[in-house]
């Protein structure tokens, strides 16, 4: 079979993306290259498959996009490997990455969830949305260090009052670590609305206190804000993020990143939970016998409430 390269276009084979002649990446050019192939029967039945369906390829499995062809999966994959791509599951993620790109740009949660409700097949859903969660959780953990998770632990634990700060979406995590946290520490505070609220509850932050700060795209303003007051009066911050080359990072005193792709109309939040439970696992084993009394008494007396 006689392939036929677009003028002035070049395939790199490591990362699997299509360049033209001065660099620029365009996942558009793999139709490009589709379309100047010399096919088979059953290799154009793939072809435009994956066409018309280039928004939703990322989510498929090999076996669905078989099966809505109406071909085998070696078919599948022989073509796949044609486009110059390994196996399929390179190509799925490559395809999948492209439309975590197109979710992150899009304007509002809102439009994420009309693009999402199309696009997501229920008969895959289950272990799609699985799939997904355990990649992040583990490019999440390849990317912590020891000594990153230890200072944390260290700075929360000699800290007098501990702020935890998410707002909107990221408030699940920031509740949630303020919940755990307190079983183990005194003074921990949960600051999860934003606007003035929040400058309102750390305006009075000392040097004896930190910032456990969670923040992801569409990072807002306050959070930038209050970095700035816990570094002018002296506290520690750290910060859970998506990347280390976040806007916050840079004013953060320890940063941690957490992968938070997600299948539909709004980031996952498993990876940052994940996160949150291996701090509090570092405390706990830094922690003295002695120190177990204040989540024994808490429970006694959460215990004749039933919980609340």
């Amino acid at each position: 079979m006689i392939v036929a390269y677009p003028p002035k276009m070049r395939y790199d084979t490591c990362n699997r993306t299509m360049h033209d002649a001065d660099g620029g990446t365009k996942m558009e050019d793999l139709s490009a290259k589709i379309k100047n192939m010399t096919l088979s029967k059953t290799e154009r039945q793939i072809a435009d498959y994956i066409l018309e369906n280039l928004n939703t390829i990322g989510l498929q499995t090999v076996s669905r996009v078989a099966s809505g062809i109406g071909t085998s999966d070696t078919s599948v994959i022989r073509f796949i490997r044609k486009l110059g791509f390994e196996n399929y599951s390179e190509f799925k993620k490559v395809m999948g990455e492209k439309l975590i790109g197109q979710y992150q740009e899009a304007a509002s949660g809102g439009e994420k969830f009309v693009h999402s409700r199309k696009m997501i097949n229920q008969s895959e859903l289950i272990n799609d949305v699985a799939s997904c969660a355990m990649k992040n959780i583990q490019k999440t953990c390849e990317g912590l260090s020891r000594e990153t998770i230890e200072e944390t632990a260290r700075i929360l634990m000699k800290s007098h009052i501990k702020y935890i700060v998410g707002f909107r979406t990221t408030a699940s995590c920031s509740l949630y670590m303020k919940g755990k946290l307190q079983y183990l520490l005194a003074n921990v505070r949960a600051v999860s609305q934003g606007g003035s609220a929040a400058l309102e509850s750390l305006i009075d932050i000392t040097e004896q206190d930190c910032v456990l700060m969670y923040s992801f795209p569409r990072y807002s303003q306050v959070n930038q804000t209050i970095l700035e007051i816990a570094a002018q009066k002296g506290a520690p911050t750290i910060l859970i993020t998506d990347s280390v080359t976040s806007p916050l990072a840079a004013k953060a005193d320890l940063v941690l990143s957490a992968s938070i792709s997600g299948l539909g109309f709004t980031n996952s939040y498993v990876a940052p939970i994940c996160i949150s439970e291996i701090i509090l696992f570092s405390i706990n084993a830094k922690m003295n016998e002695t120190d177990s009394d204040r989540a024994i008494l808490l429970d006694t007396y959460l215990a004749r409430h039933k919980g609340w």
